[in-house]
Formats: C-alpha cells, sequence, structure tokens
C-alpha cells in the first residue's frame, strides 16, 4: 500500500467511525503525520555528496565533522536555493556551487567566516555568495580586481607563474 493509498484508506475509516460516534483523535493525529510525510519533498540526488564535502571541509578546519537531523535539513534548503539560483538549474550545478562556497570560505570577511554550521550557512547563503563574489570589504574587493587584472594579463601574454621576481619557464 503507497502512502496516498494509506491516507486515502484512513479518511474514509475516519469518516466511518464519526458515524459510529466512535473516538478519532488518535487517528486524526495519525493522519495528520502522514499528510505531512506526503508533503515532504525528497532531497536532492547530491545530498549525500554534499554532506560529505561539508564533513570534509570542517575536518580541514579542525572541527569535528557532525551533522545532525537540522543540519541535514538545512542541506537541503541550502542545495535547493542554490539549484534556483544557479543558470543552469540543476542538481549538479547547485552542487557545484556548494562546492564553491566551501572552497572559497576565506572570502567571506570574519563575522560570516565563523557561522560554520549548515544552519548559519542556511540562513546567511545570499550574504556569503554576495561576500564571495564581491569581497567581503571594499580593499579585500579591490584585491580581487587586481587579481583578475594580473589574470587577465597572465593569460594574454602567455606569462608563467611568477615567484619571487623569477618567472618560472
Amino acid at each position: 500500500m503507497t502512502l496516498k493509498e494509506e491516507i486515502k484508506w484512513l479518511d474514509s475509516y475516519i469518516k466511518k467511525m464519526v458515524k459510529a460516534g466512535s473516538e478519532v483523535v488518535v487517528l486524526r493525529s495519525i493522519q495528520t503525520r502522514l499528510k505531512r510525510l506526503d508533503k515532504k519533498e525528497p532531497p536532492s540526488p547530491f545530498h549525500s555528496q554534499a554532506i560529505g564535502l561539508y564533513k570534509e571541509w570542517l575536518r580541514s578546519q579542525s572541527l569535528p565533522d557532525i551533522v545532525d537531523a537540522r543540519g541535514g535539513n538545512a542541506m537541503k534548503e541550502i542545495l535547493k536555493k542554490l539549484k534556483e539560483a544557479s543558470n543552469a538549474r540543476t542538481d549538479e550545478a547547485a552542487l557545484a556551487s556548494f562546492a564553491a562556497i566551501l572552497k572559497h570560505w576565506d572570502k567571506v570577511g570574519d563575522y560570516l567566516a565563523k557561522k560554520k554550521s549548515l544552519t548559519d550557512i542556511n540562513e546567511k547563503l545570499l550574504e556569503i555568495i554576495d561576500k564571495i563574489r564581491n569581497g567581503a570589504n571594499k580593499q579585500s574587493s579591490s584585491n580581487m580586481e587586481a587579481v583578475q587584472v594580473y589574470d587577465r594579463l597572465r593569460n594574454k601574454y602567455n606569462y608563467g607563474d611568477v615567484k619571487d621576481g623569477q618567472m618560472d619557464t
């Protein structure tokens, strides 16, 4: 029996019990829980991979890789938001965006950098994306522009990596 069939059967059974004058409070409670389960959206197919990336990132930050149910729900929301915000609007793009957020975490600024739980990331996602794209402050924004100009020049003139004034060839 599927969940929808169980709900339909329970609806008819409750109606029958009400007509018979029986108490149905417990049955209505079960019915409400089943209907809530029926409305639940399935998580992204990349949910487990994203949790794995997050746990790996936590370990790289010298933190324990603990994710509870609230964190799992927050990840579901994060991936949903990133999917909607991506150009491709795919689950793969959402996972790639989440990986990019973790990779560029050093650009979010001191205040947001301390907010490492998935619930905090979910709550501040727009601000985090903005800080990564535009810099945490004017100085880091200017630094990011300088790096972009350097990269364009290096690519245009086909320079290798420059270290201590010496060019690698």
